[in-house]
């Protein structure tokens, strides 16, 4: 048991220094202004991917109410990250750099491959987050519906 803790909060930190790692190229150009969102993006993406996969490991998903909590936490997830992707991709389309990043040294070479980065960036983790999302829900019904066809199986014995 000591071991699935382990490897939760070792990927949990994974997740956080991937999250930061992706996320250098905005901040060395300055201010970056969808600096959070960009960071639960990318952390969403990783660790809704990871539990889709090990489900049945993480002890937490044992919880009946736990569970429920996070489903309803996903849909809300989804739908922010939505309206981010919504507003990004058109700060991205009006060319609005000052919108995305504050910088006073930033070339006219240096904006166009960033903005073509965070364009980039923001859909790949944003598909891979939708993605995510989804399976885990999907893993989580299924778990509702496999722990009540056990009981209703149980209750004909």
């Amino acid at each position: 048991m000591k071991t699935a803790w382990i490897k939760t909060i070792g990927w949990l930190v994974f997740a956080m220094i991937a999250s930061i790692a992706v996320q250098t190229p905005m901040l060395w150009h300055g201010e970056y202004h969808f600096l959070l969102p960009n960071l639960l993006i990318v952390f969403v993406t990783i660790t809704s991917i990871r539990n889709s996969f090990e489900f049945y490991i993480i002890g937490l998903h044992k919880n009946k109410w736990l569970r429920y909590t996070l489903f309803v936490l996903n849909i809300f997830l989804f739908i922010y990250i939505l309206n981010r992707l919504e507003l990004i991709l058109g700060v991205i389309d009006s060319m609005a750099m000052d919108q995305l990043i504050t910088s006073d040294s930033i070339s006219l070479n240096e904006a166009v491959d960033l903005m073509k980065y965070i364009n980039t960036e923001f859909l790949l983790f944003s598909v891979s987050s939708f993605v995510g999302i989804i399976i885990y829900n999907i893993r989580i019904l299924s778990s509702f519906w496999k722990k009540a066809t056990i009981k209703r199986e149980r209750k004909l014995l």
